[in-house]
């Protein structure tokens, strides 16, 4: 069923463990239906099979309200903090309930509370027929289900945990301290790092910690994740800065100094954490810290917090205190076990102890590195598979690591220059978990680096690259990319999506340099394309339009890149293709600019040759600039009226209100939309005007939308527009 089918036939969701719930949310949705309303619970609404999170994703989207149900099992589980996570990404609202009173009380084994403090500031529904106040609180919810909040989406752009994950406690305990106070829920301001190797876990640490509920509570205005990489630019920088300005409201910049600005007056009262993952030059951070406002009579201004991820310590020089620095190295010896153990397949892993022994010793034999424990853990988990017991699978990733020339972490040069250690051990790894491939299907493995890191490509993009360099079919190129994930890339089922780990992606990368790089490239685009049509003239797949300047840079193509911007049919292809919105093509712009007719324009200068691509810079200057003067010509009442007779969507007209230059002009937009829109639109709106920087004008826009607002979304305009 779809979210917008659902949208209309489903009143709340049910959020609960299985371990300790299942009873009370039976009971719960059958009280809830006996009064009319409709109810989504798992047990009863959920198609069973390999799609099952799409299911619960498509059910939380598709409905009104979130109902939390609080036991202590939930409390622990991933998958009620996965699903309130989604709930707050999408703007459903969310009601908690505690089906026992006693449970607020209840002590841990050390006598500490056992529901966390961050809990105190939700206002909990208790729903124990015991409670003294168990009427009124019921009423309350029934209130609250028949005339639910409008939608507030916060932003959370975090990518999920590996499917083996291990927790890492103590890192964890010390991260969560620099970003949360002690009272469990306010945000702590500031820049911390995180410091270690590639594949030591850093990204992970830091996804796991960005889902505790405490660190969403204090950063209620969402967590927002970057990531840079070894070949950012600043032309990487400002699209980074223009994709949290679209996630928080704002209008893409034209420029990296505007991007800064405008990065600067969204976040200046918001209170946010911002992860900049993977980063590998020092001064490409410095944009992102830019916030806080030169105004000393507004202290009130929201608490942001960086966490930056890097393997280089140069990035410290950011940080106020030497303590918001974390060195991240090898795991504990039972965390890694633990990784290794996650491997076994779920239906043989009933362990002895001395095969548990005999994982912790593999684990330290490969120095307790989290990227080999998944390599190795791979190739262990597929020999079980394959019908080994576990003693023979054990020893056949042993006798092949040897074969491949790997030294265990205990030998006497691994603590000598543990960085050559780390670069042969990954080296053996690799070459292991290549031994099931041919020669023509590691090459198709290969070609899979021509793919952004922090890109996640679908699968028949895939399929379409391997039909052309391999001649494969598309069953055959599914059957190969399954075979894939695990070791060397992770596929997600449900969006049918697949990514690299940055480190596996860098020294397969290698693999695959110079004209053949360019040459895989062009295949993709030949696919695409085999009669070189213009582009524009192509039907979009999700990913060709999104993806085709990077392409093209990266074939060597500067020619046909240039072109897409000689007339105005690409322009207007993806601006239909983006909904009615100039981002997409604007980040086109940016990457021909920046990337190709800026460095040609200086190296022409730098020769003492004539400045010719000094005319695209212009060009493209004037395109950029002309797109922002469009939304500000717009009169605010027509647009109104556009929407109003469903000549324009609400998502074009919101989209044109953030991107009005001038703030009083934005703000009127937004105050002229709030008139015609309902529902999550006019919440949009609400989210446009918030994003105003100018505080008078913003105050205005805020006081204007305040009278076609209703409850929490009123209050919030007029305390945003008084403060």
């Amino acid at each position: 069923m779809s979210a917008a089918r659902l949208a209309a036939a489903v009143d709340a969701f049910i959020s609960y463990s299985r371990a300790d719930g299942r009873a009370f949310a039976h009971d719960l949705r059958a009280k809830l239906e006996a009064e009319g309303l409709t109810i989504w619970q798992d047990v009863v609404s959920e198609t069973p099979g390999e799609g099952w999170w799409q299911n619960i994703v498509e059910a939380i989207e598709g409905s009104a309200v979130m109902i939390l149900v609080f036991t202590e099992g939930a409390l622990g589980s991933q998958v009620v903090r996965d699903e309130w996570m989604h709930a707050r990404k999408v703007g459903t609202a969310i009601v908690p309930v505690v089906p026992e009173q006693g449970l607020l009380q209840r002590l841990d084994e050390r006598g500490e509370r056992l529901v966390p403090r961050w809990l105190d500031r939700l206002d909990l529904l208790i729903l124990d027929p015991a409670f003294a106040d168990y009427a009124a609180h019921w009423q309350r919810l029934l209130e609250f289900l028949r005339q639910p909040p409008p939608r507030r989406p916060v932003p959370f752009t975090v990518p999920p945990l590996p499917g083996e994950f291990v927790h890492r406690p103590d890192l964890e305990r010390r991260l969560l301290a620099r970003l949360v106070a002690e009272d469990g829920f306010s945000p702590l301001a500031g820049a911390r790092a995180l410091i270690g190797e590639g594949g030591f876990g850093k990204s992970t640490l830091v996804q796991a910690v960005c889902r505790q509920p405490q660190v969403i509570e204090a950063f209620k205005d969402g967590v927002l994740w970057l990531t840079l990489g070894e070949d950012a630019g600043e032309a990487a920088v400002a699209r980074a800065l223009n994709a949290v300005i679209d996630a928080l409201g704002g209008a893409p910049a034209n420029s990296l100094a505007e991007a800064r600005a405008r990065w600067a007056e969204l976040l200046q009262e918001r209170d946010c954490l911002i992860v900049l993952d993977d980063v590998w030059q020092a001064e490409l951070i410095e944009p992102f810290l830019r916030v806080d406002s030169q105004d000393p009579q507004r202290a009130h201004k929201g608490r942001r917090a960086w966490v930056i991820t890097s393997r280089f310590a140069e990035v410290s020089r950011y940080l106020a205190r030497a303590e918001d620095r974390l060195d991240v190295t090898e795991m504990e010896r039972d965390e890694a076990a633990a990784v290794l153990v996650n491997f076994v397949p779920e239906d043989r892993c009933a362990l002895t102890e001395a095969q548990r022994a005999s994982l912790r010793a593999l684990a330290r034999q490969l120095g307790e590195w989290p990227l080999l424990l998944g390599l190795a853990g791979s190739e262990l988990r597929q020999e079980m598979i394959g019908g080994a017991p576990f003693d023979r699978a054990l020893a056949w990733v042993q006798d092949g690591l040897r074969e491949e020339g790997f030294a265990t972490f205990d030998a006497p040069d691994a603590a000598g220059d543990p960085a050559r250690w780390r670069q042969r051990a990954l080296s053996a790894n690799v070459a292991l978990s290549l031994r099931r491939f041919e020669s023509d299907e590691r090459q198709r493995l290969f070609e899979l680096t021509i793919f952004a890191t922090d890109t996640a490509v679908p699968a028949a993009v895939a399929s379409r690259l391997w039909a052309a360099t391999g001649g494969l079919s598309a069953r055959a190129a599914d059957k190969l990319l399954r075979r894939f994930d695990g070791p060397f890339l992770r596929l997600d089922r449900a969006s049918a999506c697949f990514s690299f780990h940055d480190v596996l992606h860098a020294y397969l990368s290698a693999s695959l340099a110079g004209d053949a790089r360019r040459q895989a490239h062009a295949a993709l685009l030949d696919a695409y394309n085999p009669d070189g049509a213009a582009w524009h003239t192509l039907a979009d797949d999700g990913y060709l339009y999104d993806h085709l300047a990077y392409h093209l840079r990266a074939a060597g193509r500067d020619d046909d890149l240039r072109a897409l911007f000689a007339t105005d049919d690409w322009l207007r292809r993806r601006f239909e293709q983006s909904g009615h919105i100039y981002d997409g093509y604007l980040s086109d712009l940016l990457l021909a600019w920046g990337e190709v007719a800026r460095p040609r324009a200086l190296a022409q200068v730098e020769a003492g040759e004539a400045p010719e691509a000094l005319a695209d810079c212009v060009r493209y200057a004037l395109i950029h600039t002309s797109i922002n003067s469009l939304a500000g010509g717009y009169v605010p009442a027509l647009v109104a009226r556009a929407v109003e007779i469903r000549l324009w969507t609400p998502a074009r007209a919101l989209a044109t209100a953030r991107r009005v230059p001038e703030a009083e002009k934005r703000a009127a937009m937004c105050a002229a939309l709030a008139a015609v829109l309902e529902g999550e639109a006019r919440q949009e709106a609400l989210e446009a005007a918030l994003a105003i920087g100018n505080e008078y004008q913003r105050a205005e826009a805020l006081a204007g939308l305040a009278g076609r607002l209703e409850g929490e979304a009123r209050r919030e305009a007029l305390e945003r527009a008084l403060a």
